[in-house]
C-alpha cells in the first residue's frame, strides 16, 4: 500500500524507506514470535509465503497482483474517500483479505504484502530456502498490482470531480 500511495502522491517518498523497513522488521519478528511460541512452527515454515508445486509461477504472479488490485481498490474506497462511513472501513478491508486468502491460501499463501513475504522469508531460510528463492513474486505482483489499483482509483476519482464540479469556478489563469 505504501508503494501505490506514494506512486500517486498521496504518501511521501521521502517516508517510503523507512515505512518499508518498519514493516519489514515487524514481519521478522512476527516469525520470530512464532518460532518462540510454536516451536512445531517449523513445520508451517514460520509462514513463509511459497507458490504450492500445484501452482504455475505465472498464476502465482497474476493471483497476487489481481487480489492486491482488489484489496488496494478497497482500500482507497474506503479508507481514503470521505463518502465512505469509516466506521465500515475496517470491515470492507478484512471481507476483502478474508476472500483473498479463501481464494489463495493453498496456492500462494495469499500474501499480498511484501513486506510480509519477505520477513517470513528470512525466518524459515533455514527450513525452507524456496520462500527466498520466490520472494521476487511476492514483492512484485503486490507492487504492479497496488500501482494500478491507485493508478486506476485516482483516474476515476478525478474525472468523477471534474463531472460534478461547478459550472462557476474561477480559472486558475
Amino acid at each position: 500500500m505504501t508503494l501505490g500511495l506514494a506512486a500517486v502522491g498521496r504518501f511521501p517518498w521521502k517516508y517510503v524507506p523507512a515505512y518499508w523497513l518498519a514493516q519489514i522488521l515487524g514481519a521478522v519478528f512476527a516469525g520470530l514470535l512464532i518460532w518462540g511460541l510454536m516451536p512445531e512452527g517449523i513445520n508451517l515454515n514460520f509462514g513463509a509465503t511459497i507458490v504450492s508445486i500445484s501452482t504455475s509461477l505465472p498464476f502465482a504472479f497474476i493471483a497476487e497482483a489481481v487480489l492486491t488490485f482488489l484489496l488496494m481498490l478497497v482500500f482507497m474506497s474506503v479508507a481514503t474517500d470521505k463518502r465512505f462511513p469509516s466506521a465500515a472501513s475496517g470491515l470492507a478491508i478484512g471481507l476483502t483479505i478474508t476472500v483473498a486468502y479463501l481464494m489463495l491460501g493453498t496456492h500462494t499463501g495469499a500474501s499480498l504484502n511484501p513486506a510480509r513475504s519477505i520477513g517470513s522469508a528470512i525466518v524459515a531460510i533455514q527450513v525452507e530456502p524456496e520462500g527466498i528463492r520466490q520472494i521476487w513474486l511476492y514483492i512484485l505482483a503486490p507492487s504492479v498490482g497496488s500501482i494500478a489499483a491507485v493508478s486506476l482509483y485516482e483516474s476515476l476519482r478525478l474525472k468523477e470531480f471534474a463531472k460534478n464540479a461547478p459550472e462557476d469556478l474561477p480559472s486558475a489563469g
